[in-house]
């Protein structure tokens, strides 16, 4: 009343504006229905004051009243009840707050004069799960659920704050004011949407980048070899909290070809660009946000020597090239190899001997051509045997045709003797059988052959045999990829070698050839930085049949890298 007094003096001066503004003033939604019955009466009374005035000033005065009374009643209307203050209002962008701080939810409001608190309750709704309870205000006294007990304390009104906040805290946060005014109850609700920020982790607590030896292909998409480049290495579950961006020797930004156990991975453009190459987190993310200052995890730069990055694509290329050039090959050779009979594969047999045996050489000849003298010898036998039984079927039939003939004893005499004949044939035929059989082992004796290769299946870290192997070539089937153990399958002079290396800084190789146990050659080394290095174990070595061979790590914090760790073997010659 004392707004409008200001503003219309005059009008509050005559008794029937003053009294329809009191009761108008009770009942506001009535308010217009009210003004406009007192200015009808404005504009019709002869006993108003105002009636001896202008007709247009009484018409402006209505005018004027009538828009203020609009006015007044919407700031009456907007003003009643609790008010919440302007920050933290329903849909609002997430409050970002980093893991470990804590979360401050001021909700703030006012209360109508005769307003007052009756309780109330806070809740919050994770990620993917159902809503929880948090706290209750009853009787002025706060109280939060026992598993938020100590960390979870009120702030002014409606405001509560949560101390070491976890990601596994994000989520949608609400408070609800239950109010009483004159005996009505009024439900009020605020909500917040809080996301908690965690910082990317590694595992040394710093971003690494490398060069990866070797020029890798992309399969999905130019098909073209490329330099690789890694940084990681992060052990987040699944993908990290946040991506990184590339820096180029001229200042492009690029982004990872892909993520992948780890590390981020970039395929650089050919040709490539030599100088220095950075991996970054973005400085706007939250996540790099919640860093501390100077934090190794911010950045981190590898230099890219341009004519050795080219020679490493160039030879790519070209064992690229070797591979697919015996990968065509192959078939070829299979079907060569079925197209051999069994006297063209003992033949070939006998010159890889040869080739691979030289000491037996002269050996393998003779025994061919004593073999083949004992199958032609043995066929002539066999004609003569066949002659011998006819003749025998012959003289039965003489015998049963001559009955009670005078030729009865000489016949029988004839045909014992030709028993007897037959009898020491047999016994001879026996003889070059098992003479063919002798002569037949000691051959495949003479063009056994024994050898291995096989490359180490996966990591292999500490102490004990290395396993698993995949195996590559296995003639003679005496290695086990499984164990890692070759068992020779004959006496004979057997070479070994075997190459080993770790592809992690700090990490050693030390590994022992044994024979039964006992260690025959040793090789030791350490990496340095990004430097790779590589041993190896070599012997030759003669066994009987049954002893093994294996490889064996004697060191706890030895580290074998699967790609550049292989065992190789071959019998050199075999007793007779």
């Amino acid at each position: 009343m004392v707004f409008i007094d200001t503003i219309f003096p005059d009008l509050l001066d005559t008794q029937p504006l003053s009294l329809h503004l009191r009761q108008c003033s009770l009942h506001l939604k009535h308010v217009l229905s009210c003004y406009k019955t007192w200015c009808s009466q404005l504009l019709t009374s002869n006993s108003h004051p105002l009636f001896h005035a202008s007709l247009t000033r009484g018409k402006s005065s209505c005018e004027k009243m009538f828009r203020f009374l609009v006015i007044f009643w919407l700031q009456l209307a907007g003003y009643s009840g609790l008010q919440w203050s302007e920050r933290f209002q329903d849909n609002s962008g997430p409050m970002e707050v980093c893991s470990g701080q804590n979360i401050r939810l001021f909700w703030n409001f006012t209360l109508a004069q005769d307003e007052h608190v009756k309780d109330m309750v806070w809740t919050c709704q994770p990620e993917g799960n159902a809503t929880e309870l948090l706290a209750s205000y009853v009787d002025d006294i706060f109280v939060p659920v026992s598993e938020f007990s100590g960390r979870l304390s009120h702030l002014q009104n409606g405001g509560i704050e949560l101390s070491c906040a976890t990601i596994l805290e994000s989520g949608n946060y609400s408070v609800t004011v239950n109010t009483v005014d004159n005996g009505d109850e009024t439900l009020y609700r605020q909500t917040a949407w809080v996301k908690v920020v965690d910082t990317p982790k590694t595992q040394d607590g710093q971003l690494e980048v490398r060069q990866e030896r070797e020029a890798v292909r992309d399969d999905t998409s130019d098909r073209q070899w490329h330099v690789h480049l890694t940084c990681g290495h992060f052990f987040d579950l699944g993908l990290p909290a946040v991506d990184v961006e590339w820096k180029t020797p001229n200042g492009e930004t690029l982004s990872s070809s892909y993520f992948h156990k780890g590390n981020f991975h970039l395929l650089l453009s050919n040709p490539v660009k030599g100088g220095n190459y950075t991996c970054s987190l973005p400085s706007l993310s939250p996540a790099t946000r919640c860093l501390p200052p100077g934090s190794a995890l911010r950045n981190d730069t590898i230099y890219v020597d341009e004519m050795a990055a080219r020679l490493s694509i160039m030879e790519a290329r070209q064992l690229q090239m070797q591979d697919d050039s015996q990968k065509e090959n192959l078939p070829l050779h299979d079907d060569i190899a079925q197209l051999k009979d069994e006297t063209e594969t003992l033949r070939l047999g006998l010159a890889t001997a040869t080739l691979r045996v030289r000491l037996c050489s002269t050996e393998n000849a003779r025994l061919h051509a004593e073999l083949n003298s004992v199958k032609n010898e043995n066929d002539q036998h066999k004609g003569y045997i066949n002659a011998l039984q006819n003749t025998t079927e012959t003289l039965k039939a003489r015998l049963e045709v001559v009955v009670y003939s005078t030729e009865d004893a000489r016949l029988q005499a004839e045909l014992n003797s030709v028993k007897n004949e037959l009898g020491h044939h047999k016994g001879y035929i026996n003889a070059l059988q098992n003479t063919t059989e002798t002569l037949k082992a000691r051959l495949d004796t003479a063009t056994l052959r024994v050898s291995f290769h096989a490359k180490l299946t996966s990591f292999f870290t500490g102490y004990g045999t290395l396993t698993p192997f995949t195996v590559i070539t296995n003639e003679g089937d005496a290695f086990s990829g499984t164990t890692g153990i070759f068992t020779a399958p004959r006496n004979g002079t057997y070479f070994f070698v075997a190459s080993a290396g770790t592809d992690s800084s700090g990490k050693y190789v030390n590994m022992f050839l044994r024979k039964d146990g006992v260690d025959v050659s040793w090789a030791r080394t350490r990496q340095y930085s990004s430097y790779y290095t590589m041993g190896s174990v070599q012997a030759t070595l003669y066994l009987t049949a049954g002893q093994r061979v294996w490889l064996h790590s004697d060191a706890s914090d030895s580290h074998y890298f699967s790609t550049t760790t292989s065992f190789t073997g071959f019998l050199i010659h075999a007793d007779d």
